[in-house]
């Protein structure tokens, strides 16, 4: 969660954690944080997966050029 927070809205998440009446207003607010964790977590792994793949292809096409060059070598 990103940007500033007034001091109403600090107010407000006080009463929210605070109050025992509010019980389900706090699961759904801590539903809302798990899903925005996950989410960034696998946009991260994602990435990550990303930036191995890219790198295995580049590994192959390098490969790829040496075995080309050592076949027109041999020929």
């Amino acid at each position: 969660m990103m940007g500033d927070i007034d001091e109403q809205k600090l107010r407000n998440l006080n009463a929210l954690f605070y109050d025992s009446e509010r019980r389900a207003d706090r699961r759904s607010l801590r539903q809302q944080v798990e899903r925005y964790e996950t989410a960034v977590r696998e946009a991260i792994e994602n990435q990550q997966r990303s930036v191995i793949r890219k790198q295995e292809a580049e590994d192959i096409r390098q490969k790829a050029k040496q075995f080309q060059k050592e076949l027109d070598i041999t020929k």
